[in-house]
């Protein structure tokens, strides 16, 4: 019984890490009038004797029960309580102030931007690597990334394309796949410098485009050098 119960967990768990789902609004809306969230317009009926909210998204019409929650292919809409704003007293519209969370549920990317060595001396080098990476149960498709590595020169890439102090990349990945490019950069200049990628893809419901981790570094100042000799008297 007690590994049922750990197995029913387990499923449980994968099933809510099956897919990304980001939070895109959180607050009150007044019905019948339309919300522009995220870039998109949403809007919410409420009917008071069935407990239902009638929600136009995007991507379709839903009908969600107050206190429940309802996705379609694009958007999980959650409706947490509903209470009455006021009546037109010429067209005698009832209208309901809806506590709403809403969700997108889309493939998403993450990239991860990471360095051997964060301190360098100049004309030192060390290894860049950036992992480009699926977590959900999407195709995701169109992807571009750029990385732009100046100050720094670049003397070597793998798994990307190398254009001067840049490297890129455009495809797409499976679900729970990677992709990994790194590049051997020489430090150039003194100074602290944050350096980021550039990445775009879609997210099976529109482009989206977002930055890598930054990777701080830190490029210490010409090194003094002396010469110290004794003659042999």
């Amino acid at each position: 019984m007690k590994n049922f119960v750990i197995l029913l967990l387990m499923l449980f768990l994968i099933s809510q890490i099956a897919y990304a789902e980001t939070k895109i609004f959180s607050g009150t809306v007044i019905t019948d009038n339309d919300k522009v969230i995220d870039g998109h317009t949403f809007k919410f009926k409420y009917d008071e004797n069935s407990r239902k909210a009638f929600v136009d998204t995007p991507a379709g019409g839903l009908i969600v029960e107050n206190g429940a929650c309802k996705p379609n292919n694009i958007f999980r809409v959650c409706i947490n309580r509903a209470n009455f704003s006021h009546k037109n007293i010429t067209t005698y519209v009832y209208y309901y102030e809806i506590d709403t969370t809403i969700y997108k549920l889309t493939g998403s990317l993450s990239a991860s931007n990471k360095a051997k060595l964060n301190l360098l001396l100049q004309g030192e080098s060390t290894e860049s690597t950036i992992t480009i990476t699926n977590p959900t149960d999407f195709d995701i498709t169109n992807i571009a990334f750029s990385y732009d590595l100046t100050p720094f020169s670049v003397a070597d890439a793998k798994g990307c394309e190398l254009n001067g102090n840049q490297i890129s990349w455009k495809g797409s990945l499976q679900p729970k796949h990677d992709k990994i490019c790194t590049a051997t950069i020489i430090a150039a200049k003194e100074g602290k410098y944050n350096l980021a990628g550039n990445l775009s893809y879609f997210n099976g419901f529109e482009t989206e485009k977002k930055a890598t981790d930054t990777l701080a570094m830190t490029v210490l100042p010409k090194q003094l050098k002396i010469i110290h000799s004794v003659e042999k008297n």
